[in-house]
């Protein structure tokens, strides 16, 4: 079984208070400078494969070294769907819908969107083809997805975990206890 480590990308401003997933925030590329020395330093010499959002794909471009054996894009990869919330805030969303999500967050899907299930079914095809250790350069819904799929970890706990910001993750084969982070 290969070695992951997941990165999800830097904060994007302008997202403050706003439900997005899917919708494609600028990079920016001033702060992925800056924090390059320091998530350089957390990553292995293995091959990335990333977002094709500009989030990831700036900030997984930059990161990438000689070293690191290339850069693939999979849009499998890409933050969940949110559909009709997508970038509206989410004080302004309908709370029937939130109180639902909350009740059932793996099952629910947002109006137009895709719920954490169908996540979990997208990330686990992407595990599925990896052919060796890699970094993934991604999304927090993506990285919640990976702890269940590879990680054992009960879909119910994965969905609700924090993903910090820029900050490399090392997922294991094994059960929920044995998960480590880098």
């Amino acid at each position: 079984m290969n070695p992951i480590v997941a990165l999800r990308h830097l904060p994007v401003n302008g997202s403050q208070g706003l439900c997005y997933g899917q919708h494609d925030w600028p990079a920016d590329l001033d702060e992925i400078d800056a924090a390059l020395p320091q998530l350089r330093a957390q990553l292995p010499d293995w091959p990335i494969l990333t977002s094709p959002l500009q989030r990831c794909l700036r900030l997984a471009t930059r990161v990438l070294s000689p070293r690191h054996g290339g850069l693939a894009v999979d849009e499998r990869l890409m933050e969940i769907d949110f559909g009709d919330w997508e970038t509206r805030r989410w004080t302004d969303l309908d709370r029937e819908q939130l109180h639902a999500w909350s009740r059932d967050v793996v099952g629910f899907r947002p109006p137009g969107g895709e719920s954490f299930g169908d996540l979990i079914e997208r990330v686990s095809h992407v595990v599925d083809g990896l052919t060796g250790p890699t970094i993934l350069v991604t999304h927090a819904g993506v990285i919640r997805a990976l702890w269940h799929v590879v990680a054992g970890w009960p879909a119910e706990k994965a969905a609700v975990e924090p993903v910090p910001y820029g900050r490399a993750i090392r997922i294991y084969w094994r059960r929920q206890d044995d998960v480590r982070r880098a």
